[in-house]
């Protein structure tokens, strides 16, 4: 049974999209109180209103109906009838703990046609490096080894919380829906996880394009030029991130001001 937000979200899970900026500091109240953790309210604050913004924005752009799930094996089927494949990184037979460290988030028209997708998940990486980490996933994905990394990746360590497998609809393209669209997922990666940075990996077509700024990434780097067993493996990868800091002064800018950019 899902638990709906009217008129235009639903959540299956207990932790949804924020109802209110007020619990989301009533909430990490209770979480300083339990772990003696300080934390900033007012930045948790922020973001559940830019997210609260975010829906009435998306839906002033024909979104009609919000899906926020933990339920892989529904999103995989969802994604190879809509779109034919589905993300490695967000693939139940690849990643077996999606359920309990991850969430995607999707977009429908009043039609009920697929308009938009991307999915997150939480990495701890408490005494690993994100370089590690991100060989150990690609090697097990596709095998062989990375032909060149950037030693950028050394500094990424704790909690982390990867952005993936976006996709929006073309017509929707137009209407610049990616910059909210985006940070929406982006902003509740940070309420909910609490992560040091929020990371992508995309090609370098897409950042020289200016995709990657639009998403909400403030940095981007030249990660590897491929892997190995890779099909796509000649095509340049780029690691694009943004940290507590970036998101908070993200959170100021009105979401109106973003969409126009």
């Amino acid at each position: 049974m899902h638990d709906c937000i009217r008129p235009t979200f639903e959540s299956p899970l207990s932790f949804g999209l924020i109802k209110s900026p007020f619990t989301v500091v009533c909430r990490y109240d209770r979480a300083i109180q339990k772990t003696g953790i300080a934390m900033n309210p007012q930045a948790d604050w922020d973001a559940a209103r830019f997210m609260m913004d975010g829906q009435a924005v998306l839906k002033e752009m024909g979104v009609a109906r919000i899906r926020l799930s933990n339920d892989f094996e529904e999103y995989k089927k969802i994604m190879l009838k809509v779109r034919g494949k589905l993300s490695e990184h967000f693939d139940i037979d690849y990643i077996d703990t999606l359920e309990q460290e991850g969430v995607w988030f999707m977009c429908e028209d009043r039609r009920g046609n697929h308009i938009a997708n991307q999915a997150l998940r939480f990495e701890d990486l408490r005494g690993v490096s994100l370089t590690t980490a991100l060989k150990r996933r690609l090697q097990r994905i596709h095998g062989g080894v990375a032909v060149q990394s950037h030693p950028v990746l050394d500094n990424f360590t704790g909690r982390v919380a990867y952005h993936g497998d976006v996709w929006i609809r073309r017509e929707y393209r137009k209407q610049k829906l990616a910059p909210v669209f985006g940070r929406i997922l982006q902003a509740y990666a940070f309420v909910k996880f609490d992560p040091e940075i929020v990371y992508g990996l995309m090609i370098e077509e897409l950042v020289r394009s200016g995709y990657c700024a639009r998403l909400g990434y403030v940095h981007s780097q030249l990660y590897c030029h491929g892997w190995e067993q890779d099909p796509d493996f000649k095509r340049p990868r780029y690691v694009t991130w943004l940290s507590r800091e970036d998101l908070a002064w993200q959170c100021e800018e009105s979401l109106e001001k973003l969409a126009a950019a």
